[in-house]
């Protein structure tokens, strides 16, 4: 044996590899003023989220209620200011003040940019200096507005800039009666009793510790009926995973769901994932929508099981929808994840049930699309040579610049010792200047290449740590962004050959 051909190692899990699809704007139906209207974002396609809550806002004659993890848009900011001003006050915001709630939502915008602290807190000093009241809760993860008793509009999206232009989100504008009153008493009860910190309004910004105190009014709990809104708040009111477990079980046909993040849903699978393999065994085809994220092994185990269970997942780096369709019978949007230690049964989430035909054949549109046009497919056991410039989000992994077959000198036996261990990929090399290693199998290759040929002494070595793993560290430092490291590094899914002039001793 003089030749190791790479490329066709199997590479053991799940993983996202770029397709051919390409992303196409999206063209959204115009607002006629009905009591239910579908808003989201998606790739150049406006910003339909945007203008109907500055709409709203703008034509309050009596309150603004605004709760929203984040809140980074310059152009909603300034409404709520003039608002404030032309409604003498009347103006109310619930938002992530403290560092335990925003450690703990932070890993939704990882991946982007972060509004900086001191930005965030330009941002509260203009509210609260205009009359904006302002205040903090550990656990509202919900996003939504109500403007006076006649508009309310509620969904996935944060009310931040990127939240209204970049990432894929699904809302609703709501004008029926019913379903504005419930948003409006459960903003109510979550400022008075849920709320543990406040900005007064004041030239000067200062956060300060208050005590729950009991609501004036209170939202009436969901009964089941078409259309209404479902929330979770606290361990207590868990409406809105009902709602989801209703609209799985409902499924005949088909079943699109749609998260940002998939986790811990195996463990406590009676959640969501028992329902979802009920689903599979009624034959339904079943879709899911995730945003794409390689470097996350948690959730990456999550998609392997559903995926052998028979689910279809598409992946999108920008996604951050959350829906759940069944059929053309039932439908609901929502702001929670499917996350086992967070908003479905704990915390503070929002969704609307949709049950009215036009408002679920627009949403259906919109997962249409997004899917048809879905960036990234996942991968069970991908070849090496299919992962080579195909893997998302994968920062760490640069193209290997040398030839595509590398010599190696070392003797027969060697040689045969390397081939026995590069029978799985994946096959990663890590280059420093003059100094490059190969890492496969158990195996690491460390040498110098001079003329060509790659010179490694011994050549088989080992540091404890297997390819695979590997991978999945190098994926990790770079979520971490502390791994600190300057040398090149891929995947290599060429050749190796056995130096021709080398001659066994």
């Amino acid at each position: 044996m003089n030749m190791i051909d790479l490329s066709s190692l199997t590479v053991e899990g799940g993983f996202f590899l770029v397709n051919s699809n390409k992303p196409a704007p999206y063209d959204w139906i115009a607002d006629e003023g009905g009591p239910r209207h579908f808003v989201g974002t998606y790739r150049q396609s406006g910003a339909p989220i945007r203008e109907a809550l500055i709409h709203a806002i703008r034509n309050a004659k009596q309150r603004v209620f605004v709760a929203s993890f984040m809140l980074g848009d310059n152009q909603v900011i300034d409404e709520m200011i003039d608002a404030a001003k032309r409604l003498e006050g009347g103006v109310y915001l619930i938002t992530a003040l403290d560092e335990r709630s925003m450690r703990r939502g932070l890993q939704e915008y990882e991946d982007n940019e972060q509004e900086a602290p001191e930005e965030r807190k330009k941002n509260f000093e203009r509210l609260t200096s205009s009359g904006v009241y302002v205040r903090g809760h550990e656990s509202c993860h919900a996003k939504f507005a109500v403007i006076d008793s006649h508009t309310a509009i509620v969904g996935s999206a944060n009310f931040v800039a990127k939240g209204f232009e970049w990432t894929g989100e699904a809302n609703l504008v709501l004008r029926e009666k019913t379903g504005v009153r419930q948003l409006s008493r459960l903003f109510t009860e979550l400022w008075y009793q849920g709320c543990t910190w406040e900005v007064p309004p004041g030239q000067t910004y200062l956060v300060a510790e208050r005590k729950a105190q009991q609501a004036p009014a209170r939202p009436e709990p969901p009964t089941g009926q078409p259309g209404e809104i479902v929330w979770t708040n606290g361990s207590g009111q868990m409406s809105l995973l009902k709602a989801i477990q209703r609209t799985i079980d409902a499924a005949r046909e088909r079943l699109t769901l749609s998260t940002y993040s998939i986790v811990g849903m195996q463990k406590n699978s009676a959640l969501l994932v028992d329902r979802i393999h009920e689903s599979l065994r009624r034959d339904v085809d079943v879709r899911l929508f995730v945003r794409q994220r390689n470097p996350y092994p948690e959730q990456n185990e999550e998609l392997v099981a559903l995926h052998d269970a028979g689910v279809k997942i598409h992946g999108d780096h920008r996604n951050h929808a959350k829906v759940a369709i069944a059929d053309t019978t039932t439908a609901m949007l929502f702001s929670a994840n499917f996350d086992a230690n967070h908003g479905l049964d704990s915390g503070v989430e929002v969704g609307a049930r949709i049950d009215d035909e036009s408002t679920m054949r627009e949403l259906a549109r919109y997962m249409d699309h997004v899917i048809a046009h879905a960036e990234t497919s996942f991968v069970r056991n991908p070849q090496l040579g299919q992962m080579v410039g195909r893997l998302a989000t994968a920062k760490w992994c640069q193209p290997w610049e040398g030839e595509e077959v590398v010599r190696i000198r070392c003797r027969l036996a060697e040689f045969e010792a390397l081939a026995n261990e590069a029978k799985l990929g994946p096959c990663l090399f890590e280059k420093n200047e003059d100094k490059l290693r190969f890492y496969v199998g158990g195996t690491v290759i460390e040498g110098e290449i001079n003329d060509g040929i790659l010179s490694a002494s011994p050549l088989l070595g080992t540091d404890g740590m297997s390819a695979s793993n590997r991978m999945r560290d190098w994926m990790t430092s770079v979520r971490r962004r502390n791994d600190g490291a300057t040398a090149q590094r891929g995947i290599f899914a060429g050749k190796w050959t056995r130096d021709e002039d080398t001659h066994d001793r």
